[in-house]
């Protein structure tokens, strides 16, 4: 499923503008189809006059320099999503225009074929997990939503130092792909502890399904640019590590590092500067860490969510490595057309 969440926003280029009131991902009711859409949600929405079954729906938001984002996903049981995108710019009022788009395609045939499988007959895991609902409670809702920081128990940062080793070119193309040799290193006097594992389903590896607690983890290649402005690049996600996973989580001692091989793509990763916007020329790259503790507490029905960031913890080096920004061969064909 990330896989997917990746590629598909690597996608957002084939999105069109959305002409009519968008829908918010709001499963439809019997004999009304998803607005707007180009045909296949439409017929994922026109069964017989039924309400179509649908998996699940993802909502995000996002504020960043002044820009307001926000998405949603449905994805329906026949193997059709939709995919819903807003941005709208601030003012003190926020009464500038919103500008809304949409996508809608097709899941690959592994994904279909694994939601096959779950929607088929309830497996015992699958019954007693319903079993354990609160009586007249159909399904798992969210509830209290919490942030904090994790602090170390010395309130002294761990020196942490990440350096780009080697890149496969210096060259980068505007929307092209990047590969990268960087290494993480502990320069400090104590042992760190990371997650280092793509696999989420140690997420759910846990003596209580009722109570989830695990580590998530990812590198970042972001550029600055002459005007020293900061800029997340897209690259790989997020790693995963649980004290109940073997191999999922990685101590570093002092003076000991690891290396990493990183794709990523030169596009702002948040999306808030379109690839005309790109700046072109010269530039520095460096990689930084993210960490979090994950904690979901179940309570009947009812999950209650709590992040936990890293990010007084670290006390980051990221020496940075010059690059030179070109813009694309389709911008540059564009431009002489």
């Amino acid at each position: 499923m990330l896989n997917w969440f990746q590629e598909l926003q690597k996608e957002l280029h084939s999105a069109t503008k959305l002409e009519s009131a968008p829908s918010r991902c709001a499963p439809p009711t019997a004999n009304t189809p998803i607005r707007p859409g180009s045909g296949e949600v439409e017929k994922a929405a026109s069964g017989q006059g039924s309400r179509p079954p649908y998996l699940f729906r993802l909502y995000a938001s996002h504020y960043y320099r002044g820009s307001a984002d926000a998405s949603c996903t449905i994805v329906f049981a026949n193997g059709s999503f939709h995919r819903e995108l807003s941005n709208q710019g601030s003012s003190p009022s926020f009464d500038t225009e919103r500008r809304d788009k949409v996508v809608e395609g097709q899941l690959n045939e592994s994904l279909r074929r694994l939601f096959a499988r779950r929607m088929g007959p309830r497996s015992a895991a699958a019954q007693t997990k319903a079993d354990q609902l609160a009586q007249g409670c159909t399904q798992e809702t969210v509830g209290i939503m919490a942030n904090g920081a994790i602090i170390a128990d010395d309130h002294q940062p761990r020196r942490i130092s990440l350096e780009i080793v080697k890149l496969i070119s210096d060259i980068l193309e505007v929307g092209g792909e990047g590969r990268a040799e960087v290494r993480l290193r502990n320069v400090g006097e104590m042992p760190i502890q990371i997650p280092w594992s793509k696999d989420s389903s140690a997420i759910r590896e846990a003596p209580s399904p009722d109570h989830l607690d695990w580590e998530q983890g990812s590198l970042r290649v972001v550029l600055r640019d002459k005007q020293n402005h900061r800029i997340a690049l897209t690259s790989e996600r997020w790693l995963f590590g649980s004290q109940f996973v073997t191999g999922s989580q990685m101590t570093i001692k002092p003076r000991e590092w690891i290396t990493a091989f990183l794709s990523f793509k030169v596009e702002d990763m948040y999306h808030t500067r379109s690839a005309a916007e790109f700046p072109i020329g010269d530039a520095k790259l460096f990689v930084e860490w993210r960490q979090a503790r994950r904690v979901w507490d179940r309570e009947k029905c009812t999950w209650r969510r709590a992040w936990f960031d890293y990010e007084g913890y670290y006390r980051q080096e990221q020496p940075t490595t010059v690059v030179q920004i070109k813009q694309s061969v389709s911008a540059n064909k564009a431009k002489s057309d």
